[in-house]
């Protein structure tokens, strides 16, 4: 039965276990109770969110399936985002899309904008792919120290601590900054890392 499997990925949850594959286990159960009533407009988004917060930004807009509705709109840019097809994203629905991910469509810019349609894991996912795909076309050692940068604040708020401390240590052995360097430490110090934020 689906909703006892999606009972039991919630309590998994609530006892802390955040896993990528509880996230995906809590999609697949979502995503069956969506199939099983493909009319009802509040499973497809539960089923589509699920699926972007676990990853797979794919399933997320089959989930989201068509339709209008400035919600389904919305999470169908979201998705097309975490899928790196900025303009796709912007032409779907426009008033959804940041303003600085439809001007500007670089992956910074889209990735934020993710973030703050309310997608972090998705965001930091997206331009993790971006800046490794992307690594030699970024010219300077400031592009490259901005990018990551902002993916260590994405992991951040992706409740991914040990993920942004590697991105901010990337950001820094390319440029120092001030800020980055005091987010590094007081994500060191959060993890206990007391002799590595000394060094800092």
């Amino acid at each position: 039965d689906d909703s006892v499997a999606l009972r039991r990925v919630l309590a998994r949850a609530r006892l802390g276990d955040r896993s990528a594959g509880v996230r995906a286990e809590g999609a697949r159960a979502l995503d069956a109770m969506r199939r099983a009533s493909p009319d009802d407009h509040p499973s497809r988004i539960a089923a589509g969110d699920a699926w972007l917060h676990a990853g797979r930004p794919d399933r997320a807009l089959q989930a989201y399936g068509e339709g209008e509705g400035s919600k389904l709109v919305q999470r169908k840019a979201a998705a097309l985002l975490a899928m790196g097809q900025y303009t796709r994203a912007a032409k779907v629905a426009p008033a959804a899309v940041p303003d600085g991910c439809r001007i500007a469509a670089t992956p910074v810019a889209c990735a934020l904008g993710l973030a703050d349609m309310g997608f972090p894991i998705a965001a930091a996912d997206r331009l993790d792919r971006e800046l490794r795909n992307r690594h030699a076309t970024l010219r300077t050692r400031a592009e490259r120290a901005a990018g990551h940068g902002t993916l260590g604040t994405l992991q951040a708020r992706a409740g991914r601590p040990d993920r942004a401390i590697r991105a901010w240590q990337s950001s820094l052995a390319n440029q120092p900054s001030d800020s980055v360097r005091r987010k590094l430490v007081d994500a060191l110090l959060a993890d206990g890392q007391i002799a590595t934020a000394r060094r800092y």
